[in-house]
């Protein structure tokens, strides 16, 4: 069974062969169209991340809220991709999550303070979800993965209760960015754009746990994890 996404509410989606469905052009051309927002709080088109016909690739991961655990351990694995291996395929990285553009510096400090290749990614805001609903991010949960999903090897063995101790961590040790993480329901999901505007890569997160391995991701994109 599955309930049909509504654009504007973001109605749960069930069905899981609409989570790795690509993007038509239609879709790419409307999303692009909308704006989300850098760390200064200016908007940018979506479109102008990827568009570019000089980059090859862009990898966009939209993560849930600020101080989501799980998501701070995939943007870390993320972050540990060589540099060689970018610059060789001609790639970027671009994070963009659910919160308001306040929570993308701190964000940035937490995850990307000890990465050699943090000048590769940059992050942005989608505060009222509008790209990750015209994407088909519409899943809207936090329930625990199903029992036969294997913990992803992003999160090292890490227990739900030591993600969710993390989660709690950063929320009171920032509590100037409570109310400004993002909806905690929100999940997000994976792409790989360009050259220009075409999508060849997309995974859509049905539950906390469910981003894409970054293996999985980085060989969609064509970098080389041995460079």
């Amino acid at each position: 069974m599955s309930n049909r996404p509504n654009s504007n509410t973001g109605t749960v989606l069930n069905d899981s062969s609409d989570a790795k469905a690509l993007p038509n052009a239609e879709t790419i051309s409307a999303a692009g169209e909308l704006e989300i927002y850098d760390s200064g709080g200016e908007k940018v088109q979506f479109k102008s991340l990827f568009s570019d016909q000089e980059v090859q690739t862009v990898i966009v991961v939209f993560i849930r809220h600020f101080f989501c655990g799980a998501c701070h351990a995939y943007v870390e694995s993320l972050a540990s991709t060589s540099q060689a291996s970018l610059d060789a395929s001609n790639t970027r990285i671009v994070i963009i999550g659910c919160g308001a553009y306040e929570g993308i510096v701190p964000y940035r400090e937490r995850t990307l303070s000890q990465s050699p290749i943090a000048s590769l990614i940059s992050i942005y805001a989608d505060p009222d979800r509008k790209l990750f609903h015209a994407l088909g991010m519409t899943y809207l949960n936090i329930d625990r993965p199903p029992a036969d999903q294997p913990t992803p090897a992003y999160l090292g063995g890490m227990s739900i209760i030591r993600r969710s101790l993390a989660s709690i961590y950063r929320a009171i040790t920032n509590p100037s960015m409570i109310g400004w993480q993002g909806n905690i329901f929100q999940n997000g999901g994976e792409f790989v754009f360009g050259p220009g505007m075409n999508c060849r890569f997309a995974s859509r997160m049905r539950n906390p746990e469910d981003h894409v391995p970054v293996e999985e991701l980085m060989k969609a994109a064509g970098v080389g994890q041995g460079e």
